[in-house]
């Protein structure tokens, strides 16, 4: 009789046991499974400028449906989605005003930001117009701003951004680099015709150890 309850409690332990640790693993694959909260910040990169397919809602901003911002919602369906970029804004531009949707159930939050800072239209209009020397003289002028005055600008925009999604994985795009310097720079190259630009690598910030919430991170195309 004894040894039956002892055999009895056995199992019953064996069974809570079971179910404690099925419960755990089913709640783990809810979270896993739950769309992250998305806030996509940033200048023209983002918005979509040059894709079309305006939001008439966002004026000068000119966010496009055909942005990487809105393609990846359109194709992962986030919990959330604030699309904020603006075209033409520069750091302080995103610090003062985009900043609004981020809060700590973020998840996820993008950003393309420091080419309208270093001067990237300027330098792309006086390379293509005037002549060689005064496109070179603008290529060391944002060169020198780059390394120099943009890291601190851009370092205030990240904390800000951490400051307010204290859970979130951010991943910083970075601007296309036109080959326009380097086409400025050698002897015999062609001048006036549309430089071409190439897309480095993503920067991505996780989130600090003691979050844990689910994350995820737009898909490179």
């Amino acid at each position: 009789m004894k040894l039956s309850r002892i055999v009895a409690f056995s199992s019953s332990l064996l069974l809570a046991a079971r179910a404690a640790l099925t419960g755990a693993g089913a709640a783990h694959a809810a979270e896993q499974a739950e769309p992250p909260d998305y806030v996509a910040l940033g200048d023209s990169y983002s918005s979509g400028v040059g894709a079309g397919s305006y939001d008439s809602a966002s004026g000068a901003c000119k966010r496009s449906t055909r942005a990487y911002p809105a393609l990846w919602a359109a194709s992962h369906s986030p919990s959330t989605f604030a699309f904020t970029a603006c075209s033409g804004a520069r750091t302080g531009d995103v610090t003062a005003g985009q900043l609004g949707p981020l809060n700590a159930s973020t998840d996820l939050v993008s950003l393309t930001v420091g080419g309208n800072d270093a001067g990237f239209a300027d330098v792309m209009t006086t390379c293509v117009l005037q002549s060689e020397s005064t496109c070179l003289a603008r290529i060391a002028e944002a060169r020198a701003y780059v390394d120099t005055t943009l890291p601190g600008r851009l370092d205030s925009v990240y904390s800000a951004i951490r400051a307010k999604a204290t859970a979130a994985h951010v991943v910083v795009l970075a601007t296309p680099v036109s080959t326009s310097s380097a086409a400025a720079a050698s002897p015999g190259s062609p001048r006036g015709s549309v430089p071409r630009s190439t897309a480095p690598p993503t920067t991505s910030m996780p989130p600090p150890p003691s979050a844990r919430r689910t994350t995820a991170t737009p898909s490179r195309r």
